[in-house]
């Protein structure tokens, strides 16, 4: 990693930063239900950019799975988070929770039902427009072999060491 320069201050906002760098990963990670590498999501032909985000976020009758030879990890699953909501997602391991983060950002498609933020259904926007705007801190930590700053700033290597800090 080159070193930024120290001048500068980062306008990107510490989520941005941490999606920006599980964005640049997640075709290299592996599930452990079949060592199946994350796919990608294809952005539609006549997708749009996503207007700014008020954050309203609503899965409405949303059915999920892996893989079609797979069971599915979701089914029927409804909720609405309204802009400004504190959510926590609890329940016991492969209840479903990481894929609900995973489907509100657009890291896999739904099978079934739909996923909107802000009324908007996350399949029509275009996914860097999405994701430029929303945050996800993944349950796995990664650091990347280099200083502390430099996997700051990995996401604004302009940032100045003010801003680091």
């Amino acid at each position: 990693m080159t070193p930024p320069s120290k001048n500068k201050t980062c306008k990107q906002s510490p989520n941005r930063i941490l999606l920006r760098c599980f964005s640049y990963l997640r075709p290299h990670w592996k599930l452990s239900v079949g060592a199946y590498v994350m796919m990608y999501t294809q952005d539609l032909e006549q997708a749009g950019e996503m207007p700014p985000v008020i954050g309203r976020v609503k899965m409405e009758n949303v059915n999920f799975r892996y893989r079609a030879e797979l069971p599915e990890v979701l089914h029927a699953v409804s909720l609405t988070i309204e802009a400004g909501q504190t959510v926590a997602l609890v329940g016991p391991t492969e209840a479903g929770k990481t894929s609900i983060g995973n489907l509100i950002a657009r890291f896999y498609d739904v099978t079934g039902g739909r996923v909107t933020i802000d009324d908007i259904d996350v399949r029509q926007v275009k996914q860097a427009s999405l994701h430029r705007q929303i945050g996800l801190v993944p349950q796995d930590s990664f650091l990347f072999s280099a200083s502390i700053a430099d996997n700051i700033r990995f996401g604004c290597p302009e940032a100045s060491d003010d801003c680091v800090e």
